[in-house]
């Protein structure tokens, strides 16, 4: 690939240029291979957890985590038992080859700006959140759009090539020079690293950079390593079906049976017994933690919905279980003094605190959007080894809903129409997915919503709206009306009810049911047959 180029810069030596080639999301349930790529590709994580292998190279991915790959070289990528989101930025890289009077020829340089493999981001979220306005850019055609994207493009370079080149642009002092090195660890742990070299890199004598690096990383570096070795197989153990000596050669160790006694050395049990233990488990969503209650699993602490855990508020804190509120989260020192030995999470965690949560113990992050709640129950029901009683609650909840939709036919109530609309101190919401009972009474039971709500919503969960345009704009055979729990709350719910369309709804045969927002709010195992159960009074 040349390119002449007129110039008016000075003749100096290794310029590089970096040109946009193409964007892509990848979607990805089994196993995606990428083995063509000619131009250098960035993939950054937007949701999910898995495997990623660069040039043989295995890389364990999760949000916001960014990995680079140079030309021809094969790229595969394995979930777990979930799936992985990803976004591949492609780009080439122009060096110039010669100049002549006003022109530059360029050709494609195969050296990269970092070294392949994971790259640090430490503004994770930014890079992401340029990657996908790089994805809709270029959805849209003509030349101001074509620009918008370049713009992003090399505004996203440069937060790149800021955290991965150079000492540019770094802070001074031992202390910044450490936890540069700690960075560096981090991401080549599974790598032969020693003292010395790393020394060297610091600019410090080995013997002062020792005493550094354990009075700021509070390890000495052979602790740190193997810290880091230990964490990454707790996951891998936990988190996909991979044999002992597989994930000790991904993590830097050649000889299996010393992996196994470190193991047991630093957790106190063997790797098998490890993985089939019960864990001490901290959740950070309260719909994640109604998941675990219904495979019979109590965690140590969790958030919580303002309006608690229903029937299981008592079972929650006989057992001890610390229920701190969802808009308050728990500290990092709050987490460690914890001790759990697993932390859920949806995908909405940022990546410094997802990093800081897999520094205490492995950490599974549900991706919310990706698959539904069967999926979720799946996915956490693996991890915990719980597969069987997540089998047996689906068979109850299918005789359950087959029950339902008999009764439904029978009555010939089956092909109706309903509406859901969530009442809050403040705002009321249309719902059409992911949550207050849209998954029970339009997927389960296949009511439908009147046009006007899916033209409202579109695919979002929801959609705000004021309650005097409830009635008649969005109008069906059963209106679901769902009331936050407060008296401001109720109150908006009883004036919307006491007017007039309502009353003449009521005349013309229309169904009003008052649900509990206790019960309708979850998106999990046991709010979903709480909202069969309800449904099934109703149509009595």
């Amino acid at each position: 690939m040349d390119h002449d180029l007129k110039s008016d810069m000075p003749p100096d030596s290794g310029h590089i240029r970096n040109e946009f080639v193409a964007v892509e999301r990848y979607l990805c349930r089994e196993k995606l291979h990428l083995d063509n790529m000619l131009s250098h590709a960035v993939l950054i994580v937007e949701s999910g957890m898995g495997m990623l292998t660069i040039n043989s190279r295995k890389y364990p991915v999760s949000a916001g985590r960014c990995y680079y790959a140079l030309p021809s070289m094969p790229v595969t990528l394995e979930p777990y038992f979930n799936e992985v989101s990803v976004i591949a930025v492609h780009l080439e890289r122009l060096a110039d080859r010669e100049r002549i009077a006003d022109s530059i020829r360029y050709t494609r340089e195969y050296g990269g700006f970092a070294e392949w493999g994971e790259l640090e981001a430490p503004t994770a979220d930014r890079l992401l959140q340029l990657a996908k306005e790089m994805v809709q850019a270029c959805k849209k055609s003509g030349q101001l759009a074509s620009a918008y994207r370049d713009k992003i493009f090399h505004e996203w370079m440069y937060e790149l090539a800021q955290a991965n080149t150079g000492q540019e642009g770094k802070e001074n002092g031992n202390e910044a020079m450490i936890r540069r090195i700690m960075r560096f660890v981090d991401l080549h742990y599974h790598e032969e690293l020693n003292r010395n070299s790393l020394a060297q890199m610091a600019g410090f004598s080995p013997e002062y950079f020792s005493v550094l690096f354990k009075q700021i990383s509070g390890k000495s570096l052979t602790d740190y390593i193997t810290a880091l070795r230990i964490q990454h197989m707790k996951e891998r153990l936990l988190f996909d079906d991979i044999r002992l000596s597989d994930v000790a050669k991904e993590v830097g160790y050649k000889d299996e049976y010393y992996v196994s006694r470190r193991f047991k050395l630093e957790v106190g049990m063997s790797p098998t017994r490890y993985v089939q233990s019960s864990k001490r488990i901290v959740s950070l969503n309260p719909h994640l933690t109604m998941h675990l209650l219904a495979l019979g699993i109590v965690p140590a602490a969790t958030t919580a919905f303002p309006w608690g855990f229903g029937e299981y508020e008592a079972l929650l804190h006989n057992a001890g279980c610390l229920c701190r509120e969802w808009t308050t989260d728990f500290t990092l020192q709050e987490l460690s003094a914890l001790r759990p030995d697993l932390i859920i999470g949806i995908d909405n965690l940022e990546q410094s605190r997802l990093q800081d949560c897999r520094r205490l113990a492995p950490t599974f992050v549900v991706p919310w959007y990706l698959t539904d709640w069967r999926g979720h129950f799946h996915m956490l029901a693996k991890i915990t080894r719980r597969t069987t009683q997540e089998r047996e609650w689906t068979e109850q909840f299918e005789r359950q809903l087959a029950s339902v939709r008999q009764s439904l036919q029978t009555s010939g109530q089956l092909e109706q129409t309903a509406a859901i609309v969530n009442i809050r101190e403040k705002t009321a919401f249309l719902y059409l997915n992911r949550g207050m009972g849209s998954q029970v009474v339009y997927s389960e039971l296949n009511w439908s919503p009147p046009s006007s709500v899916r033209k409202s919503v579109v695919d979002r969960a929801a959609s705000a709206i004021d309650l005097a345009a409830v009635l008649p704009h969005f109008k069906a055979d059963r209106m679901i009306v769902i009331t936050e729990p407060t008296p401001l709350a109720e109150s908006r719910t009883e004036a919307m009810l006491a007017g007039e369309h309502w009353e003449s709804y009521r005349q013309q045969g229309g169904q009003i049911h008052r649900a509990a927002m206790s019960r309708w709010h979850g998106y999990d195992p046991l709010s979903i047959m709480w909202q069969l159960a309800d449904v099934k009074q109703w149509i009595r």
